[in-house]
């Protein structure tokens, strides 16, 4: 993999990001290279995993990408942020803007990943930012059982819990917690974050197949990272169960990248990009840790780790006025010419992609 090229690959798509940005702070979801009509709903995590991304970018790019992000955080507490009535301040994200449907409805996940993006803002926190983020905490704590399990969806007002389940929430609520707990030295949300981890670790144990959950292969590595530094107290065996359910997850991707366009780095069937980076950035996040216990499928898993983020980096456009974003499909897959919505840009694929060739990026020094 050529540096120069990873570097350039995610400057162009935090630019992507910035440039889509509206005045209050609100980002472009959907965008096309023609003139045909994109469906303007929003999604509140895509706004919040977007900051992540350019959370992560900041080192390669200007002074701007702080007001962008400042700016998106801005809008995401003013307009989604509600406070708790209870005997300790609390916060939920409203899936939706107040007067709209659904703005009753906290979702954990997006919890999670509040916690995720405010932890990685690498500045200071203002009064407010602190505030904020202690309050989701404690309403996310107050959301899981002491079993690992939690509630995905709360309506926050009726108390009334719904029995939707997302895939990717434990996980990322996970790496919320363990950010968030390492930053603020708070030990009852990391313990918590293990908790979650060593329930998804134990129902996936004997199973045959496991989802492709790459957010719990984040988490995962962030608590070998906390426990190397010392921040964080955890068996040998707990971590070897964490490791055996990160496997099984990197082994999925595996077998699905086992396609007939893997030749042209499509490590899934469709070729829908978002699917390909959100498998790039569990590898990426696993790799340190199989090159560090010398796993067989190590060299497997750089492979696809470089035919991945090429086939991200050729469907990028290069020009015109979504320069930058990544197309939902890319160019030089047979679907793209199939499927409707393959040039559509929207905003999570970029996220994803850029995340995605960060974490490449961050591999060069062991490669």
């Amino acid at each position: 993999m050529n540096p120069k090229d990873q570097r350039d690959f995610v400057r162009s798509g935090a630019r992507y990001l910035m440039d889509h940005q509206k005045p209050n702070g609100k980002f472009i979801y959907r965008a096309r290279p023609d003139s045909k009509v994109v469906k303007t709903d929003y999604n509140v995590l895509r706004h919040i995993g977007s900051l992540y991304s350019l959370s992560q970018s900041r080192s390669l790019l200007d002074a701007k990408i702080t007001h962008t992000i400042d700016r998106g955080i801005e809008y995401l507490w003013r307009w989604y942020l509600v406070p708790i009535p209870g005997p300790q301040m609390q916060y939920a994200i409203a899936s939706a803007r107040p007067g709209k449907r659904n703005d009753d409805i906290a979702k954990i996940g997006a919890m999670g990943l509040a916690l995720i993006t405010i932890s990685s803002l690498g500045r200071s926190w203002s009064k407010f930012d602190a505030d904020a983020a202690t309050g989701i905490a404690r309403y996310v704590l107050s959301l899981v059982r002491s079993n690992g399990t939690m509630t995905f969806k709360h309506n926050y007002r009726t108390g009334q819990v719904s029995d939707f389940i997302s895939l990717y929430y434990p996980g990322e609520v996970a790496l919320g917690l363990l950010l968030y707990g390492a930053r603020q030295s708070d030990q009852e949300a990391m313990s918590v974050a293990l908790k979650i981890l060593t329930k998804l670790a134990k129902d996936r144990r004997y199973k045959k197949e496991v989802p492709v959950d790459h957010w719990a292969l984040l988490a995962t590595a962030e608590v070998f990272r906390l426990a190397n530094a010392g921040k964080i107290e955890i068996s040998e065996e707990t971590l070897d169960a964490f490791y055996f359910h990160g496997i099984q997850v990197v082994n999925e991707i595996i077998k699905g990248s086992e396609n007939p366009y893997m030749e042209i780095g499509s490590l899934v069937g469709n070729g829908q990009c978002c699917s390909i980076a959100t498998r790039l950035e569990g590898l990426t996040a696993m790799f340190p840790l199989m090159k560090e216990r010398t796993d067989v499928a190590q060299q497997n898993v750089a492979d696809l780790i470089e035919i991945g983020i090429s086939h991200l980096i050729e469907a990028q456009f290069r020009e015109g006025k979504l320069k930058g974003g990544v197309p939902w499909i890319s160019q030089h897959h047979p679907n793209f010419v199939k499927v409707g919505q393959a040039p559509e840009v929207r905003i999570d694929t970029v996220q994803h992609s850029v995340s995605a060739v960060l974490g490449g990026l961050a591999l060069r020094q062991i490669w």
